[in-house]
């Protein structure tokens, strides 16, 4: 009986021994300096932010414009990237839907989004197409992203029976990349950058 007592003893010892040398290695991978850093994001801010220094310089991740927003669309940089907890938006997921009053803009009180009033006014990005994944450019019929244009003018036009973006008139709403058939989306929005990234002035 003592011989069999001290045999799960010894057992439950050296299970209690792996698991902790199983999450000691797995702190120490965490707080290895060589260990890569998370992939980076693609940054779509909000509607009216300003460039992106003066943005994190003033946005206090208070998360006022996440709740205006009707469409839901704006979310947080998830942890373990420098700007966590700042919004952003994932057009691919969810587009801006350029809503009426641009109620993001209007709650900002630290002012890292400048209030706008009308939909040409914002400038988050600007829409590209791939034409290596565009359907229209192997032999398909497609007008997905320019049907779903909201801008008057129209951002997308089709040049014969491709895709063509107006930059001109693109506010970067991301709503032909959300509605793309084709995944990962043959059009995406790419971020601005510099003054007038956003609407700002």
């Amino acid at each position: 009986m003592p011989e069999s007592f001290d045999r799960r003893a010894f057992f439950r010892s050296s299970l209690r021994r792996m698991a902790r040398a199983a999450v000691e290695s797995w702190d120490a991978l965490q707080s290895d300096p060589r260990r890569p850093p998370p992939a980076p994001l693609r940054r779509i801010r909000p509607p009216g932010a300003l460039a992106e220094g003066d943005f994190l310089a003033r946005c206090t991740r208070c998360n006022d414009c996440v709740q205006a927003c009707p469409a839901q669309c704006i979310i947080h940089v998830p942890e373990g990237h420098p700007d966590a907890g700042t919004p952003w938006i994932r057009p691919e997921e969810r587009a801006c839907v350029l809503c009426t009053g641009l109620q993001c803009t209007q709650v900002c009180e630290p002012g890292a989004l400048r209030p706008l009033e009308r939909p040409l006014d914002v400038r988050i990005g600007l829409a590209e197409v791939d034409r290596g994944r565009c359907v229209t450019w192997h032999g398909a019929e497609c007008r997905v992203c320019v049907d779903v244009c909201p801008v008057e003018p129209a951002a997308l036009v089709l040049d014969g029976a491709h895709p063509r973006v107006e930059a001109a008139f693109c506010t970067g709403c991301g709503l032909c990349e959300e509605r793309c058939p084709v995944r990962p989306p043959a059009i995406r929005i790419q971020p601005l950058a510099g003054p007038g990234a956003g609407g700002a002035p």
